[in-house]
């Protein structure tokens, strides 16, 4: 920041940056930077200190030496009373007054005036906007405004506070609120562009658009143009006269969409003013020839004739075919002629920068109101009949749908019933042969069963001769081992009588088998082996066992 000692001026400097409220913060489009100004004197205690030196420039207003004379003679007084004296400057008060020709400050509160060169001004409210006591201005800029003036020749733009001027060659202008979309001063320019619009501005005849934001500039040789909304816009067509293929007199009312698209297009092709001018009246245009081409019945019906449709040309624009090929007849009358308005001024349009977003026909009126009353009482009677042959129509269909019901239902229960037959012969054919499947499936159990126990017999069978035999070798291994054992114990003289009497037993055993009574002898050898453990019954058989009784007893 740079300060100017003599005018009391604080300046932004061109590369420094201004710390400025969001609601002045500005895109600078030129060069030269805004000759921002803020306020050089402070609320507060010191405000009143601040004015005094900007004021009185740093200077004491003095008594002159008549004065002091005076007051040396005593007569201090009567020169209070011939002069000005004294004065009482009130709270939220300015006084000012003018010592040979320079003016001073008074701040609240009193004053003695004792020199006859020094005159009184005046007092000034505090709380005004603008005090002007030449050479001296105090302005106070408000917040959400801006103060602009010249300063020798210069502009200055005057944020929010209290700026004090004290210069001969200051001019203020005015304050302005900074909600004005242009605020321009000599070459400084502010100016606000909201959303959905831009403004056309020219910097030494060079095109700029300024989309939305705030913008400042500072050039004698720039140019804020007007503000072109690219928001949709509508044009209504009230009463618009045409002539149907027939001398038949008609009025349209319709309402036509459209937004800027592309403004560089539009500046280069005609100019912002001349674009609603020129889609109105190419419009019109087009709704007068295409209306030509259609005659009442079309337009009562709602329908073109296939023709018609064929053969449609467009006086702005090239042929096109409109016949519905599902149906084989042409859309209904409206929607063709608005539609025919939007593809052929569309073309245009696009050139323009512009687009067409919607064509709507509100009403189409016959001109001649006799003619309309009789056609209005004709077409009355086209729609009784009409309605009457939709509804015989309506009828028939009715009763055609009530036979196709019918049988459609008489088909769909043969089919049920076919399907029921077709399912029951199904699921017995699927039984039998889950049966069959079954019983072979048995079967196949049962000669696997036998199979498996004549294996598993055969097997025993092997297995018990395998045991026999085996057991028949280990009995003719123990035998053999025993008449060996006995062959031994053959060697001794008691073996030998022992073995004689064990044959002698065993052959008296094999004679007494048919005995009932048998008398033992002690210490014989019969009676040797009964001790021994084999009992009568090895001995004897049968028998043994009942003289063993009797012997118990």
């Amino acid at each position: 920041m740079s300060t100017d000692a003599k005018f009391g001026v604080t300046a932004a400097l061109p590369n420094q940056q201004r710390a400025l409220d969001p609601e002045k913060d500005c895109v600078v489009l030129s060069v030269d930077p805004i000759p921002w100004y803020h306020a050089n004197v402070h609320p507060g205690l010191g405000m009143h200190k601040e004015l005094e030196t900007i004021i009185n420039e740093g200077k004491e207003l003095q008594t002159s030496g008549w004065n002091a004379a005076c007051c040396l003679l005593g007569v201090g007084w009567f020169a209070s009373c011939c002069c000005n004296g004294w004065r009482l400057i009130d709270q939220a008060t300015y006084g000012f007054v003018r010592d040979n020709g320079r003016i001073h400050f008074l701040p609240p509160g009193w004053h003695m005036i004792l020199s006859p060169f020094i005159n009184w001004v005046g007092t000034y409210s505090a709380n005004d906007k603008e005090i002007h006591v030449p050479p001296i201005h105090i302005i106070r800029v408000d917040q959400g405004e801006l103060g602009l003036g010249f300063n020798q020749g210069i502009v200055e733009v005057l944020l929010p506070g209290i700026h004090v001027r004290n210069s001969p060659a200051y001019d203020f202008k005015t304050f302005v609120p900074m909600s004005d979309p242009v605020i321009s001063l000599g070459g400084v320019h502010i100016f606000t562009v909201v959303s959905g619009s831009v403004r056309i501005c020219r910097d030494k005849g060079v095109v700029k658009i300024c989309k939305q934001g705030r913008y400042a500039a500072n050039s004698a040789v720039f140019d804020v143009g007007d503000e072109l909304s690219i928001r949709q816009q509508s044009v209504r067509f009230s009463k618009h006269p045409v002539v149907l293929n027939g001398g038949v007199n008609m009025t349209v009312e319709g309402l036509l969409t459209y937004h800027v698209n592309d403004v560089e297009k539009l500046l280069h092709h005609m100019g912002a003013k001349d674009l609603l001018m020129s889609i109105e009246n190419s419009t019109k245009a087009e709704l007068t020839k295409l209306f030509a081409e259609l005659n009442l019945e079309a337009i009562n019906s709602g329908h073109l004739s296939q023709a018609l449709a064929m053969q449609s040309q467009s006086v702005l624009g090239k042929g096109v075919q409109m016949v519905d090929s599902k149906e084989g007849r042409a859309p209904q009358t409206r929607s063709w002629v608005c539609q025919m308005v939007l593809e052929e001024v569309g073309k245009m349009a696009a050139e323009w920068g512009a687009e067409l977003l919607n064509f709507q026909i509100e009403e189409m009126n016959l001109t001649d109101r006799n003619f309309a009353l009789d056609y209005e009482k004709q077409s009355l009677a086209i729609a009784q009949t009409e309605a009457k042959r939709r509804a015989q129509e309506a009828e028939n269909q009715r009763s055609l749908a009530v036979a196709r019901t019918n049988a459609e239902t008489t088909k769909i229960q043969a089919e049920a019933n076919k399907a029921a037959a077709i399912f029951s012969a199904e699921s017995k054919s699927e039984a039998s042969k889950i049966e069959a499947k079954g019983q072979a499936e048995s079967m196949a159990m049962i000669a696997q069963g036998k199979s498996d126990s004549v294996k598993i017999e055969a097997k025993g069978d092997a297995e018990a001769i395998v045991a026999r035999a085996q057991a028949n070798a280990r009995a003719r291994q123990l035998e053999g081992e025993g008449r060996n054992q006995a062959a031994e114990a053959m060697r001794s003289e008691f073996a030998k009588e022992y073995a004689l009497g064990e044959q002698k037993v065993q052959a008296t055993g094999a004679l007494l088998k048919n005995l009932t009574q048998l008398t033992v002898v002690p210490e014989s050898v019969l009676a040797a082996s009964y001790f021994r453990g084999q009992g009568p019954a090895a001995v004897l058989g049968p028998a043994g066992a009942r003289h063993k009784d009797d012997d118990k007893r």
